[in-house]
């Protein structure tokens, strides 16, 4: 009987969700970008394998941040002894070949801030000038990011069940401020219980509770930082960067809507749903 049972177990693998954030705030068209990248357990020995090749070819010390691409004089840049051109092309590139290579899955947010603050405004009927409002705002879309993430996340592991393939999952995210932290971990417990005001999902194939870890110790983490730094780039039209954006450019999650897949609220999310910077896109094609 023990043979048997033995023979017929299938180890279930588990599907990681590593999330980090990419934003450019001080302009007329400020942008967040919630980035996730999802690494099935089998392959992340293999994706800090790479890492760790890159940092010793490259005599790297620390953490590899999207940021310190085109940054010249900040202390903390643990890239600063290379050319621009190496970072992107012996640095970033090849965490972005590994992504497509090993055919890693991609969910994203993408956040007009200045449309998400009148939607935000006009809701909560708060006032921009209100010493409550930067804090208060800026729990709320990171929030919404996540739900919202999170939510896309749980379809996706819901597709896998549905093709009999591993379908349970655990997400990771870095860590901010503690308060932040604590927050976060209450959304999150929040979503799962299906408390009042929130959309009701049966949150059946995620595991745990919301795991946070500091990005300088986590492999997956500054993937996704990189992932959620490249899509910004897109975002807001870098040249520079657009050949390591169609790298990745097959890889976010889709849905099948009317026999046809889209990744338009599946691996790519866009807030405030009813925004104008969208709807004016969604126009011009």
């Amino acid at each position: 009987m023990i043979n048997i049972l033995n023979n017929s177990y299938k180890k279930q693998e588990m599907r990681i969700l590593f999330i980090d954030e990419s934003y450019y705030l001080n302009c007329d068209e400020p942008f967040f970008v919630l980035g996730g990248v999802v690494i099935p357990e089998k392959k992340w020995k293999d994706a800090s394998n790479l890492i760790d090749k890159i940092k010793k070819d490259k005599n790297i010390t620390g953490e590899i941040k999207y940021k310190w691409i085109f940054n010249k004089n900040h202390k903390d840049n643990t890239l600063s002894h290379l050319s621009i051109d190496t970072r992107l092309n012996d640095v970033i590139k090849p965490i972005l070949e590994f992504i497509k290579s090993n055919d890693l899955k991609i969910i994203t947010t993408l956040t007009h801030i200045n449309d998400l603050k009148k939607e935000f405004i006009d809701n909560e009927k708060i006032e921009e000038k209100s010493p409550k409002f930067q804090q208060a705002f800026r729990y709320h879309y990171y929030h919404k990011n996540y739900e919202n993430i999170v939510q896309r996340f749980h379809y996706y592991l819901q597709e896998c069940y549905n093709k009999k393939e591993d379908h349970l999952g655990i997400v990771i995210c870095d860590g901010r401020s503690s308060n932040e932290d604590e927050a976060l971990r209450n959304l999150h417990k929040e979503m799962i219980d299906g408390i009042k005001g929130k959309k009701k999902i049966n949150y059946m194939n995620l595991i745990e509770h919301l795991l946070i870890a500091p990005s300088h110790y986590s492999v997956g983490i500054q993937f996704a930082d990189i992932v959620a730094g490249v899509i910004l780039a897109h975002l807001r039209k870098h040249q520079s960067t657009e050949s390591l954006f169609n790298i990745i450019s097959k890889q976010f999650t889709t849905r099948t809507t009317n026999q046809k897949e889209t990744v338009e609220g599946a691996g790519v999310v866009k807030l405030p749903k009813t925004g104008k910077f969208w709807n004016k896109k969604m126009t011009q094609g």
